[in-house]
């Protein structure tokens, strides 16, 4: 456990979000390998079949990580407001919660899979790859659940080397697995494309439950079998009312990238293979700056537990320096290799230079999402997630989509329209989120004040 509440603020965040940052670079580039894999072993047809799940499963998952974000907040501002008594109500509730909804979820997401791929115009020959790839990662999305809960209690608390750890055991397995599940070795029979997502899904249960398993016999007070099943109704209301509009926002995000590869589906399977391989690159920006907005939400969350504004400003700073510098990083590199990149995943001509021009135009987004995450994991750590749920709905709903059909389906831009709406949808993003952490207005909607046993804190 760590206390964010005094000390250094560059050295917490860069100490604690490391670890996050090299979890999410890990996941990266498991994501990579997965795609190198499966393009270069299966083809570039099967690379696009996985590709246009990916949207559809982040929607599913939007309750189970809003459902994190939630126990993360409130587990954050417990532990700063020293209260540990309501710390062990939050761990019990949220974990009965995140397991009750994410079985639910599982089990829709596999009976409408074919469904949900059948009105996205999935072209017809990955359709039946992408059905079998999203059946078989919906069943394992219990285990990303129990997974996603068990991170944000650990990062709450101050600890994120150990989420860390399982991941990095999880991403040695699936690498190990993966390829051998695909193309098939002695006893194991040539699976193809659902051996790519068995492998996901067996590597995420056996690194979860050996670092569980780990961790248990440090911190008892995680260990599920001595745990009374008692919810507290106030508790429950409140991670849902957390939850939710984090949920709605991550839904948002994905409509909004489920029409887009409803969108990009249109011009053929080349093109949303080029989408898929530019997202995956995106990643290793995305996902760092996602671990800093992790660890800024973190950190805030404790300090608004204890009142120190001036901190939080503080912390909002150095969150967009670090980002920011990481960000530049990256630009430089996807400019400066665009080819080489593209190559990795495919030899198909059209394919790489689809992606070329994919991420020459979405590597400007890079530095706006060093802001945008920064300041919404200020608002995050607050439990204000009413806003971000409204800034989510304009910039994606009412500015991505429309602009996003009318420039690539109405205009000689193309495709390339599709990507210049991206980027000027994150613009409105930054703009909306910027402005109201200036107005000072989330000082006001600090959770864990709403609990009459500790509103003498």
């Amino acid at each position: 456990m760590r206390d964010f509440t005094k000390g250094s603020i560059p050295n917490q965040l860069f100490r604690f979000a490391l670890p996050i940052i090299a979890g999410d670079i890990l996941q990266a580039l498991y994501l990579v390998i997965d795609a190198i894999w499966v393009g270069r072993l299966v083809g570039h047809q099967a690379l696009a079949a996985i590709s246009a799940t990916f949207p559809i499963f982040f929607f599913f998952m939007a309750f189970i990580i809003g459902l994190s974000v939630a126990t993360n907040i409130l587990v954050g501002q417990s532990y700063g407001a020293k209260d540990k008594e309501f710390l062990s109500e939050v761990l019990k509730n949220a974990f009965f919660v995140v397991l009750f909804i994410s079985g639910i979820i599982s089990i829709l997401a596999i009976i409408f899979s074919s469904d949900i791929l059948e009105l996205l115009n999935t072209p017809k020959n990955i359709k039946s790859d992408a059905a079998t790839y999203l059946v078989i990662i919906s069943v394992g999305m219990v285990i990303k659940a129990f997974y996603s809960w068990f991170a944000a209690v650990l990062r709450g608390l101050g600890d994120s080397k150990t989420p860390l750890l399982i991941f990095l055991i999880t991403v040695v397995i699936n690498i190990i697995i993966t390829p051998i599940l695909i193309v098939g070795f002695g006893p194991f029979p040539r699976l193809g494309v659902a051996g790519s997502a068995l492998g996901t899904v067996i590597s995420s249960f056996i690194g979860l439950f050996l670092g569980y398993v780990l961790l248990i016999k440090k911190n008892h007070f995680l260990n599920l079998s001595k745990w009374k099943l008692k919810l507290d109704y106030l508790i429950v209301k409140k991670i849902v009312s957390i939850a939710t509009p984090v949920s709605f926002h991550i839904m948002v995000r994905s409509i909004s990238w489920i029409a887009i590869i409803a969108l990009v589906n249109r011009f053929g399977a080349h093109l949303t293979a080029a989408y898929g391989i530019g997202s995956r690159v995106d990643m290793f920006v995305f996902l760092p700056a996602l671990s800093i907005c992790i660890a800024t939400s973190s950190m805030t969350a404790q300090n608004v537990g204890a009142k120190k504004f001036k901190r939080v400003s503080q912390i909002l700073i150095w969150a967009i320096g670090f980002s920011f510098s990481y960000s530049l990083i990256l630009f430089m590199l996807v400019n400066m290799f665009p080819y080489h990149i593209a190559k990795m995943f495919s030899s198909n001509l059209i394919v790489i230079n689809s992606t070329v021009e994919y991420l020459s135009i979405i590597s400007l987004t890079y530095f706006l999402f060093a802001f945008v995450l920064s300041v919404q994991g200020i608002i995050t750590g607050v439990g204000d997630t009413h806003y971000l749920m409204g800034f989510t709905v304009i910039s994606m709903l009412v500015v991505r989509i429309p602009l996003a059909y009318f420039l690539g389906g109405h205009t000689q831009l193309k495709e390339n329209g599709i990507w210049i709406a991206i980027l000027f949808s994150v613009l409105v993003a930054l703009i909306l989120n910027f402005g109201y952490y200036l107005s000072g207005r989330w000082k006001r909607r600090i959770v864990i004040h709403d609990f009459s046993c500790i509103e003498n804190i």
